[in-house]
This record gives C-alpha cells, sequence and structure tokens, in this order.
C-alpha cells in the first residue's frame, strides 16, 4: 500500500489526513470534497480511491464506491484496504462468495492485518459457519486483544453455540472496551436471561436502552428481564427455565407426578401421604396461571426504573 506521506504534491497529504477527520466524525459530504481536490492533485495515489470508496460506501453510493475500489486496485494489485472495502461492498449487497475471495485475497496480501480477520469472521457468522467465525475472530483478537467488535461478535458466535460462559466473558471483555455498543449490551442481556441470571440481564439490557431508548426490540427485552427480577415472578423465572430443559417441559412435569401418584397406590402407601403431593401440584398449577397477568398489573402499578 502506499504511503501518503512519500507524495511529492505538497498538500495532498495534509488533505488525506484531513478526510480521514473528517470520515471519523461522519461529515462525509465535506471528506468527499476533501477527497476528491486530493486526487485532482494525485489521480494515481490508491490509497486516495479507497478512502473516497469508503465515503461513499457510507453514503449509500455502493456501486461507485465499488468503482473506486477497482480504479484502486488497477494502480496497486496489492493495495489490501481496497481489497477489505470491496470485500464489505460485495458482502452488503449479498454476494457472499465474491466477498469471501476478496477478504482471502487481502488475507494473502497482509496476514496480519486484524481488520480483515474480523471482517471475514463476520462473514462466516452471518453465512452459520460458527467454527470457522469463531476461529478467525480468535485470530483478530490475538493480533488485536482490544478489538471491541471482535469480542462482541465473539460472543454473539459463542452463544449461537451454546458456550454460555464464554458467551459471558467475551460480551463483558466487549462491553469493557466499548461500554456504548448496543449489540454486546443486548446480547450480554439476552444470554444473561437465558442462563440463570435475570438481574444481570436487567443492568445489561437497561444499558442497551439507554443507548438506544427508540429500538422496541430492547424495551420489550428489558421490560421482560424486570419482570423476571420481581420477588412476585421470580420463582416463576426459574420454574420456566428448569421446565424447558426437560424433554417435554410441562409434560414432564405433569407425567412424573403420574407416575410417582401411582407408584404410591401401587406401595399401598396411606392416603394422607398423597396428600401433600397433590396440593404441592395443584398450587403450582394455580401459581403458574394467575402469576404473568398478577405480574403485569404489578409492574403497572409500580413500573420499571
Amino acid at each position: 500500500m502506499e504511503d501518503w506521506q512519500t507524495l511529492t504534491k505538497p498538500g495532498v497529504g495534509e488533505i488525506l489526513q484531513k478526510s480521514i477527520h473528517l470520515i471519523e466524525i461522519g461529515q462525509y459530504d465535506l471528506a468527499e470534497r476533501e477527497l476528491r481536490t486530493a486526487l485532482a492533485a494525485e489521480p494515481q495515489m490508491s490509497d486516495l480511491h479507497v478512502h473516497l470508496g469508503w465515503v461513499l460506501f457510507q453514503k449509500k453510493q455502493k456501486n461507485e464506491a465499488e468503482e473506486e475500489c477497482k480504479v484502486a486496485l488497477g494502480l496497486d494489485p496489492d493495495n489490501g484496504s481496497a481489497m477489505h472495502l470491496l470485500g464489505m461492498l460485495c458482502e452488503d449487497t449479498g454476494r457472499h462468495r465474491e466477498a469471501e475471495q476478496h477478504y482471502l485475497n487481502a488475507l494473502r496480501i497482509d496476514p496480519e492485518e486484524p481488520r480483515y480477520y474480523f471482517a471475514y469472521g463476520v462473514l462466516m457468522q452471518k453465512t452459520g459457519h460458527l467454527d470457522k467465525a469463531e476461529g478467525l475472530l480468535r485470530r483478530c483478537l490475538e493480533l488485536d486483544p482490544d478489538e471491541g467488535r471482535a469480542h462482541g461478535v465473539l460472543a454473539a458466535v459463542l452463544s449461537e453455540k451454546q458456550k454460555v460462559s464464554e458467551t459471558h466473558g467475551s460480551g463483558e471483555r466487549s462491553v469493557s472496551l466499548d461500554p456504548d455498543q448496543t449489540g454486546s449490551h443486548f446480547l450480554l442481556g439476552l444470554t444473561y436471561w437465558r442462563s440463570g441470571h435475570p438481574f444481570k440481564a436487567r443492568r445489561h439490557l437497561r444499558e442497551a436502552l439507554r443507548i438506544d431508548p427508540t429500538n422496541s426490540d430492547i424495551e420489550e427485552w428489558f421490560r421482560i428481564a424486570d419482570m423476571s427480577t420481581r420477588w412476585l415472578y421470580l420463582p416463576m423465572y426459574f420454574w420456566t427455565l428448569l421446565v424447558n430443559r426437560l424433554p417435554g417441559k410441562q409434560f414432564a412435569v405433569w407425567g412424573a407426578f403420574m407416575v410417582v401418584l401411582f407408584l404410591m397406590r401401587g406401595l399401598n402407601a396411606p392416603e394422607a401421604a398423597a396428600k401433600p403431593l397433590v396440593l404441592g401440584y395443584l398450587l403450582l398449577v394455580i401459581y403458574t396461571w394467575l402469576i404473568t397477568p398478577v405480574a403485569h398489573f404489578w409492574i403497572k402499578l409500580r413500573p420499571p426504573r
């Protein structure tokens, strides 16, 4: 890849620096103007075309962005950043096989660049190749342990693979590196809720809702997590977790009750011995039937804070 500091024409390097700053703060129109000014002075500089392609990608001008990548590769076939961006453009438009080939080419050019492993890992996660995605993301983190996005996507992969404790570790690392990652807080909230940690789930979902208060999915899950922490509903939450892990779920509980009842009769157990069992089962049925509407009513009286 070219080094803009070696440019012979004065001012182009400064313009590129300024455009990079504008890209970082989201001023894409101004960045495009600066880059086109630089390209007028130095049209053979491939990195300028890559940066312009990135700006056009952010502005949803994907065809023009792809053309800039191709111009950059025509000038410098070993421009890994151009190959990387071309892969992202193909991925964004559903051309996953082309995207994979571009990521492989980028890694061939620079096998030590963590961005390329991250992009390839995201593609593999998106297409359901979880083992490959995990390997790529772990390699990315070997090269750059503080890449918060990679920890976040790895947490999502591990969650899909039902590696609960590892999901917690990667997710917590992700939000410690970037506390404003909505996706990581949301994922951690869901994972904690599904693994028996409703209070931690509520904390992360509250953070996700703070960052993105208009997201209806996050709001709905926050309400679910909040209800799970109310003392009235907490036994129901743990009971549901337990039952959902049983083969047959509620039918397994009913079946176990009937088996015990018939065994007691077969063993000629005193009728008084069966009464606590029947009463306990009856109370359990009444509780599970009534608790959800009661909890919703309680939440209306005392909404989440």
